[in-house]
C-alpha cells in the first residue's frame, strides 16, 4: 500500500512537471511571436500616418483611378482603404506625414513616356492641399489618360514641394497664380495638357527653379518678364502653345548649359530682334505656327513683324517658287493655284517664318 502511494506520488509529480513544461514552452511561444511582431510589424504600426494625410489619400484614390495601377514588387498593396496609407506603392511616408505622392510608367522605365505607363482617370481633388510636408507630387499617364477639371489652388499651399508634375492629358483651365508660392520648386512640369489663358507673372517667384515644362498646352499671351528672375532655370520648354509677344531680353544672356525651347508657337521677328546675343543663345525657334496671309481681292500680304525692309520674302504657287523680294511683303496673283509664303530675316538666322496655305481661282 505504501508502495502504491509512492507510486501515485511519483506520478503526479511527472504530470506536474509536464505541465509546467508546456506552460513553459507556451509562454516562450508567445514571447517569441510579440518580438517577431515588433521587428517585422508594417510601417503603420511603426509609424502612425498623420489622420489628415490618410484622409487626402483616400480622396485622392476615391476621385481617381490611381490606385488600382499601384501593384508593385515586394508585396506592397495597391491603394486600397482597407490598407495601411504607408503600404501604398508610390507614396512615401516619413515622421508620419506623406513626404512624395509618386505615379509615373510604373512598370517600364523611369522616364515619361508617353506610349507607357497607364491610362488614368478622374480629377484631382482639393483636398492635396493639406499635404504641407509633399516635397515631390508627381502624376504621369500614357496619351489615353484624361484627368480632366482644373489645377487645384490649393496646391499653392504646398510650400515644401520642390518636384511637381501633372501630365494628365487633360487639365483644363488656367495655372493657378497660387504656384508662385511654391518657392522651394526646382522642377515644374505642367506638360501635355489642356491648360489656357496666359502663364501668371508669380512663377518668376520660383528662384530654386531649374526645369520649367509647359508645352504641349493652349498657353497665350506674352512669356512673362518676371521669368527674368529665374537665374537658376536651366531647361525651359514651352513648345506647342499660342503664346506671341516679346520674348524677354535675358534670354539673350543664357549659356550653353541652358536651352530653352520656344517653338510651335505664335513668335515673330519683332518677338526676339532686340534680344542680344540672340544667335549664340542656346534659343531653339523653328518653326513657328503659320502666320495667315491677308487676302484682298487677288492681293496677298504677310506680316512678320519687326523690320521688314530688311526681310525677304519667297512666294510659292504649287510647290513652286514664283517671286522673290526683300522689304516687299505682298504678292499679286495672276493664276489658280495655292499660294504661300517663306519669310527670313537679314538680322535673325534662327527663325524662318511660313504662311498659311490659299487657294485662288480664276474663271
Amino acid at each position: 500500500m505504501e508502495r502504491l502511494s509512492i507510486i501515485i506520488t511519483n506520478l503526479f509529480k511527472s504530470i506536474g512537471l509536464m505541465i509546467l513544461v508546456c506552460l513553459v514552452g507556451i509562454l516562450v511561444l508567445i514571447s517569441l511571436f510579440y518580438v517577431i511582431l515588433l521587428f517585422n510589424c508594417p510601417p503603420a504600426l511603426e509609424n502612425q500616418v498623420n489622420k489628415q494625410d490618410s484622409l487626402v489619400l483616400v480622396d485622392l484614390c476615391n476621385t481617381t483611378n490611381i490606385g488600382r495601377f499601384m501593384k508593385g514588387p515586394k508585396g506592397s498593396f495597391m491603394w486600397n482603404p482597407e490598407y495601411p496609407v504607408s503600404h501604398w506603392d508610390g507614396v512615401t511616408v516619413k515622421g508620419g506625414r506623406v513626404t512624395k505622392i509618386c505615379f509615373y510608367d510604373y512598370y517600364n522605365s523611369d522616364d515619361f513616356g508617353d506610349e507607357q505607363g497607364v491610362d488614368i482617370k478622374g480629377y484631382l481633388p482639393e483636398s492635396l492641399g493639406e499635404l504641407t510636408n509633399l516635397t515631390h507630387l508627381i502624376i504621369c499617364g500614357n496619351n489615353k489618360s484624361h484627368i480632366t477639371g482644373s489645377i487645384p489652388t490649393s496646391l499653392g499651399k504646398l510650400t515644401q514641394l520642390t518636384h511637381l508634375t501633372l501630365r494628365v492629358h487633360g487639365l483644363t483651365g488656367s495655372i493657378p497664380t497660387s504656384l508662385g508660392n511654391l518657392v522651394n520648386l526646382t522642377d515644374l512640369r505642367l506638360y501635355k495638357n489642356n491648360l489656357s489663358g496666359s502663364i501668371p507673372e508669380s512663377l518668376g517667384n520660383l528662384k530654386n527653379l531649374k526645369m520649367l515644362e509647359l508645352s504641349s498646352n493652349q498657353l497665350s499671351g506674352s512669356i512673362p518678364k518676371s521669368f527674368e528672375n529665374l537665374k537658376n532655370l536651366k531647361d525651359l520648354n514651352l513648345k506647342y502653345n499660342k503664346l506671341n509677344g516679346i520674348v524677354p531680353l535675358s534670354f539673350g544672356k543664357i549659356d550653353s548649359s541652358q536651352n530653352y525651347f520656344l517653338q510651335n508657337n505664335h513668335f515673330n521677328f519683332s518677338s526676339i530682334e532686340n534680344i542680344p546675343n540672340i544667335e549664340k543663345a542656346n534659343i531653339w525657334l523653328d518653326p513657328q505656327s503659320n502666320i495667315p496671309i491677308h487676302k484682298e481681292g487677288n492681293l496677298l500680304t504677310i506680316s512678320v513683324g519687326g523690320k521688314p525692309i530688311t526681310d525677304t520674302f519667297m512666294w510659292y504657287q504649287n510647290e513652286k517658287l514664283i517671286s522673290t523680294k526683300v522689304g516687299d511683303s505682298t504678292y499679286f496673283a495672276r493664276r489658280t493655284g495655292k499660294y504661300w509664303c517663306i519669310a527670313k530675316s537679314a538680322l535673325i538666322k534662327k527663325l524662318t517664318l511660313q504662311s498659311d496655305t490659299v487657294k485662288i481661282k480664276f474663271n
